[in-house]
């Protein structure tokens, strides 16, 4: 039995600095705790949820928790400002939210689940993220795993960061590079393209490319 993760390893490129700004951060809280937080549209983890070395900016945030109408708002990131929120869900009946695809359509293998393989999926088109010049004027480096839910047909159905790299522009910008990856499918006991899930660190270095 083949294990379901298969890691692929990728060292990112720096881009020219821009001088005289300083990260900001956020703490998102909301209640109930456990809310699902999604940032420009990407699932980044639950409330309460922290983040640190955050480019400035206005970023749109959402929220979602099974059971509760889910919120919709914008975070204004300040240079060198902590941004501090709670935000209280309304409760609703019929409301069903989840955090994962594979939690709502069927054949999607959960995240930690194995499955048997005769061959692993391979990336085509290896993409590499850009570390923004705030992170290279600041000296930050860092490494984040992802999770990658492959489709029959290469294409990125859902990505997860499964170990953060401490920084959230550096998480930010592997997840939404990981999107416009391609892979062969993996092809399961009966050699027809099976669904999986896979690992994939990016390692963010200075001064150095893939």
């Amino acid at each position: 039995m083949n294990k379901i993760l298969v890691y692929f390893g990728l060292i990112c490129i720096f881009i020219s600095p821009v001088s005289g700004q300083e990260f900001g951060s956020a703490i998102i809280n909301s209640i109930p705790d456990s809310a699902d937080v999604y940032i420009n549209g990407y699932h980044f983890g639950k409330t309460p949820f922290q983040l640190v070395k955050v480019i400035p900016g206005i970023y749109k945030l959402k929220l979602k928790h099974e059971g509760y109408d889910s919120i919709l708002t914008e975070m204004n990131i300040e240079s060198g400002k902590r941004l501090v929120g709670k935000i209280e869900l309304k409760a609703k009946n019929d409301s069903v939210n989840s955090d994962s695809i594979s939690e709502v359509l069927p054949g999607i293998p959960r995240r930690d689940e194995f499955v048997e393989i005769n061959l692993p999926p391979h990336m085509k088109d290896k993409k590499i993220p850009c570390c923004p010049s705030l992170a290279k004027e600041k000296g930050l480096g860092g490494k984040v795993y992802l999770q990658l839910l492959i489709d029959l047909d290469g294409t990125i159905m859902d990505v997860v960061v499964a170990k953060s790299s401490g920084a959230f522009c550096l998480d930010y910008e592997a997840l939404t590079t990981a999107y416009n990856i391609t892979f062969s499918p993996a092809l399961g006991q009966d050699n027809k393209p099976a669904r999986v899930w896979v690992m994939w660190p990016v390692t963010f270095r200075l001064g150095q490319g893939y």
